[in-house]
């Protein structure tokens, strides 16, 4: 499965605020739970039709996390909560810009870290950490993981982003961006590299947040995603 890999921005206190509000809403967080559902309501058709079942569906794990809880025990829960998570995420951040495509992004990008960190690269600053860092430490209660790792999310704070994309231009023409890794498997596809330029529009404060998945965008503020095609 091959991963398109965007990104966008939000403040992650907006974000989290949606997390138990339900009951006490304001009126524009309502506005914005409208856009959520749609889009929740929208993903679950699209799984209909494809015949997934995850036990539990989007819209119902959305209402979860609205409610301050994710306690499904259904074995594909862990999907739906992170999917419905993304579409809190989607309401309340910039539209994205897309990185790239992937085929096998992990193992890429764990490669590119061992690179980087060879020519210099602080590890904090290492791509596949920010890529893959999951959800935000601070999210209330505890989120199932998904049963086959997607869609993921990752986060980076806004204070490290330009230090990022220095660090890897600094660097850029001594990595063979291009070449197939780990026999043939793990290769870049398409146009876009960590640390490609974008980060620098962002509001000081934010967190650049990243998710994997397969969804639209819209709505009048969105954030950093990393969406899986299926």
């Amino acid at each position: 499965m091959s991963r398109i890999i965007s990104f966008s921005t939000a403040d992650q206190a907006d974000v989290l605020a949606f997390l138990g509000a339900a009951g006490s809403l304001t009126q524009e967080q309502q506005r914005l739970v409208g856009y959520m559902r749609e889009d929740a309501h929208a993903h679950q058709a699209d799984l209909d039709r494809q015949g997934l079942d995850w036990g539990l569906s989007v819209p119902d794990a959305l209402e979860h996390l609205l409610a301050d809880h994710a306690d499904s025990s259904a074995l594909g829960a862990g999907n739906a909560y992170y999917s419905a998570f993304q579409h809190i995420i989607d309401a309340n951040a910039s539209d994205p810009s897309e990185l790239g495509v992937y085929s096998m992004p992990s193992t890429f990008f764990g490669l590119m870290d061992q690179e980087l960190h060879r020519l210099g690269v602080s590890s904090e600053l290492l791509p596949h950490g920010f890529l893959f860092a999951g959800l935000p430490a601070s999210v209330p209660f505890p989120i199932p993981c998904p049963r086959d790792g997607a869609p993921d999310i990752g986060m980076l704070a806004l204070a490290k982003a330009k230090p990022a994309a220095e660090a890897y231009r600094a660097v850029l023409d001594r990595i063979p961006l291009r070449r197939r890794a780990v026999d043939g498997t793990a290769g870049v596809r398409a146009r876009g590299v960590a640390g490609q330029p974008g980060h620098r529009v962002v509001h000081a404060g934010h967190d650049l947040l990243l998710d994997q998945r397969r969804g639209r965008t819209g709505g009048t503020r969105r954030l950093a995603r990393l969406r899986a095609c299926f």
